[in-house]
């Protein structure tokens, strides 16, 4: 009896083995320490913020992003805050076209910030095997984004909706 219960014991365990074997391994989550060290390391201006790392692209335009964690998934947000909505009713057809562009960007999108009334520009980036160099390709990527669709997202542009 006890050979038996032995042989079932194992038979039942090998599937199980054979599953945990080939599951992909879980994407190992970094700490903001972690995350600070990476954002220093891309050689742009940084300044450590309450969960957020403030980072400053070269030139005289002042823009910048903000560097921090997602509280739910082992990910790095990157986010380029744009410009505040315009006081009084706006022409909503640019905001369609901001919008518009949320499927073009690989894996960046537009956003609206409802307490702050600002749209922002954000990518997420998977934070395992996250490194400086890759980090910084990410936020130059993002500035270029910005810079592509500065049109819409520039509200000084927006036509005011006639009355």
């Amino acid at each position: 009896m006890t050979r038996l219960l032995l042989v079932a014991t194992v038979c039942l365990a090998i599937p199980t083995l054979a599953i945990s074997q080939n599951s992909p391994p879980r994407p190992k989550a970094i700490d903001f320490e972690s995350l600070g060290k990476l954002v220093v390391g891309t050689g742009l201006k940084t300044e450590t913020g309450q969960g957020v790392y403030k980072v400053t692209y070269p030139g005289d335009d002042g823009w910048f992003v903000e560097v921090w964690l997602s509280k739910s998934s082992p990910v790095v947000l990157v986010t380029f805050p744009c410009q505040g909505l315009p006081a009084g009713k706006t022409d909503p057809a640019p905001l369609l076209q901001l919008l518009a562009q949320n499927g073009r960007m690989d894996g960046t999108y537009f956003g609206y910030n409802d307490k702050t009334k600002n749209f922002y520009l954000e990518t997420a980036i998977q934070s395992d095997g996250l490194t400086a160099e890759k980090l910084k390709a990410e936020l130059e990527r993002l500035q270029k984004l910005a810079i592509k669709t500065a049109e819409q997202w520039d509200t000084s542009k927006w036509p005011m909706e006639k009355k």
